[in-house]
């Protein structure tokens, strides 16, 4: 079952959307298959709710509908197909003719309707040629549709022109009938030639069409025996002869050779004639009268028997058994002509039979269809490439917009259409609205495009829906497309980002500041960030000791811890003077040469009686300033230095040492110590968690 969509939410507006899917419910229960009857019953007939659901700003509202369902009896299946008309029509200037597109449909669906070249025919009947629709159903279930094509008065343009009947259907391929008019001032000189079997039935039509003025046909044969206006003998001489003149038809119902020879038709009192030469023969049938037939391998197929020069419906007398009879080597086939799987084998010549009643006898016609088995070719079909179903273009007032709907064909007859709601979008541009169409041919296929354009937008195209449609012979596929209103530029929107932007970087940038010794020490330690120096320096570090005057520094064992942890623990490489300056060497030199090997220089102040003297200090100034290197001094907690250090500490960074507190390797003063020091030349060992 179809849930309707009537007043339904405009999926368009701000901020609703659709909860795809609608819940079906029968006496307030719901049904388990969502509308789906797999077989349908007397029994479900009744009223159904469909319930369609929408959500807006965090809400669910809906909307629901009842259906009244109909059990009918199933509708006769079958294979729609147009009846009429099947010949080009000849017309008089300045005449108005009515053309008659029958078609039996099997689907409310399926329709019938006019085009000219490849432009629709409209149904105003203010427009000098336009078409009326009509329908009726039959008891069997079948819809006989009439087209009906209506001339005004036909003018030398309409002459120039093709006009096609299409029939749209849902079910299956959709298929067209194509005819033109013919001026009556123009005659057909060459006779048509007629082949036609001993003892089988001919039909001969002439191709003037009975319009609105009633003109009689003229029908008159030219034998080996005499000359006979077929059209004024009686009935019973026409039967006489084997032969029976209705309206623009002749038939003959049993060939024999005295019936060979010449036959002209004409409107009364018109001097221009069409001539058939009618030829019976006797065995084998003429390669002149086979019919082509087409199968591909590994397919079903179904032969087609050629409704060529067959008696008219409602010839007078002539009734049709509606079966054909199939034959291949005089043998009946047993399905009618059908082939579940195509095969090699199947190649050959097949004969038809129609079979008509006339006055109590039965009256064939033959004809030979030669099947052509043909390798299976892939199937290519026709598609819209863009754009998208249901897809929404944002457009602003006032604006011209073009929207193109692209495509690939493959056939001549294939083209694409827009229409706006159910109308049809025109190609003049002289109306706001109106679209162009240009297609470029390639070897294989050829690629159409339709370009819908509005002029100046306006708020009632807003309120419309806009669909492309492909119209073709086997499969007509479409697009619904949307235009909405651009959103104006919000600045409440452009304050909130950039607010969330500037608190995002201020976060960032205090964790940083907070964090960043441990992010440095982490990183260092994990990727392991050690390596022998590239810059020439033995050691990493140079300890230089300087006397701590106002408070106590650090004794000679907390002094020995931390040149311990730092090389043992963390693999520092340290200068250490007790240690790396030889016996007897001055002073001065043996600083300034530690100064020469280190990467930076650590003032670590001592309890003891190990300070500086005023020159020395000056040439380590003068010797970091020379070679650029980093100084690191840890200050004890009053923060107080010595004078003759002031300006050496303003040119480094500083730690300050707050006695045990300071032993832990999680303390702040161990952590800032190394996060100021290069990174060490070896990788540390494991390291105690305290060291006391």
């Amino acid at each position: 079952m179809t849930c309707p969509e009537v007043n339904i939410a405009d999926l368009r507006a701000l901020n609703i959307f659709s909860l795809n899917g609608s819940v079906w419910r029968e006496k307030g229960k719901p049904l388990p298959n969502k509308g789906y009857f797999s077989t349908v019953e007397e029994k479900d007939q009744g009223d159904y709710t469909c319930t369609r659901s929408y959500l807006h700003n965090g809400h669910v509202y809906n909307m629901t509908f009842t259906v009244e369902l109909s059990v009918q009896q199933k509708r006769k299946a079958g294979k729609s197909r147009i009846l009429s008309p099947s010949k080009d029509f000849y017309v008089d200037l300045g005449s108005e003719v009515v053309i008659d597109c029958e078609a039996v449909l099997y689907s409310d669906f399926d329709e019938v309707f006019w085009l000219r070249d490849s432009s629709f025919v409209a149904q105003n009947k203010s427009l000098p040629v336009f078409y009326t629709y009509r329908t009726s159903e039959s008891d069997d279930g079948e819809i006989h549709a009439t087209a009906s094509l209506v001339f005004k008065k036909v003018s030398e343009e309409d002459l120039s022109g093709q006009y096609r009947c299409k029939l749209d259907s849902v079910l299956e391929r959709s298929h067209f009938v194509t005819i033109t008019l013919i001026n009556k001032g123009v005659c057909l000189q060459k006779a048509e030639e007629v082949y036609v079997q001993a003892g089988e039935m001919a039909v001969l039509l002439c191709p003037y069409h009975k319009c609105k003025s009633n003109s009689t046909v003229v029908w008159t044969g030219y034998t080996h025996q005499q000359t006979r206006v077929l059209t004024d003998m009686s009935v019973d001489e026409q039967d006489q002869l084997g032969m029976l003149v209705h309206g623009r038809s002749l038939v003959v119902f049993s060939a024999a050779a005295n019936i060979e020879g010449n036959y002209s038709c004409s409107l009364r009192n018109s001097t221009c004639q069409s001539w058939f030469s009618v030829i019976v023969y006797s065995t084998q049938p003429e390669e002149r009268n086979k019919y082509t037939g087409i199968c591909y391998t590994q397919e079903s197929c179904t032969l087609t028997c050629p409704e060529v020069n067959i008696p008219e419906a409602g010839t007078l007398n002539i009734t049709n058994f509606n079966s054909i009879m199939w034959r291949k080597e005089g043998k009946p086939l047993p399905n009618k002509g059908y082939f579940s799987t195509v095969e090699e084998k199947d190649q050959g010549d097949y004969t038809c039979t129609r079979s008509y009643l006339h006055n109590g006898h039965v009256y064939n016609m033959t004809f030979t269809v030669e099947l052509s088995v043909q390798p299976k070719v892939p199937q290519k079909t026709e598609a819209i490439t863009s754009p998208k179903n249901k897809d929404v273009f944002e457009v602003e007032l006032g604006s011209t917009v073009v929207i193109n709907c692209t495509a690939v064909l493959y056939s001549d007859f294939d083209e694409i259409i827009w229409l706006s709601d159910s109308s049809f979008v025109e190609q003049n541009h002289s109306f706001p609205v109106f679209y162009n169409y240009t297609r470029k041919d390639y070897s294989k296929e050829t690629k159409a495009t339709a370009s819908l354009v509005f002029k100046n937008v306006s708020e009632e195209d807003l309120l419309r829906s806009y669909t492309c449609k492909l119209e073709s012979s086997s499969v007509n596929p479409y697009v619904v497309i949307y235009l909405v209103q651009k959103a104006r530029p919000s600045h409440v929107s452009l304050f909130v980002v950039i607010a969330c932007m500037v608190v995002a970087m201020t976060v960032i940038v205090v964790i940083y500041v907070k964090f960043k010794v441990d992010m440095t020490l982490l990183v260092r330690d994990t990727l392991g960030c050690w390596k022998p120096p590239s810059d020439g320096k033995s050691y990493d570090a140079f300890l230089l000791c300087y006397n701590s005057h106002t408070d106590a520094g650090l004794k000679d064992c907390d002094r020995k811890w931390l040149e311990g942890i730092l090389e043992s623990c963390y693999g520092y490489s340290l200068c250490l003077c007790e240690r790396d300056v030889l016996p007897g060497e001055a002073e001065v030199e043996a600083v300034l040469d530690c100064i020469e090997k280190s990467r930076t220089v650590v003032l670590v102040p001592a309890s003891s009686d190990s300070d500086p003297g005023s020159g020395l200090l000056s040439a380590i100034h003068a010797a970091l300033v020379e070679r650029q290197s980093h100084l690191v001094s840890i200050k004890t907690e009053s923060g107080v230095l010595p004078e003759a250090l002031h300006h050496l500490v303003k040119a480094g960074d500083s730690v300050t040492w707050r006695g045990p507190g300071s032993m832990a390797t999680s303390s702040p003063f161990l952590k800032q110590l190394r996060y100021y020091l290069p990174a060490p030349q070896h990788p540390p060992k494991p390291r105690p968690q305290t060291v006391w």
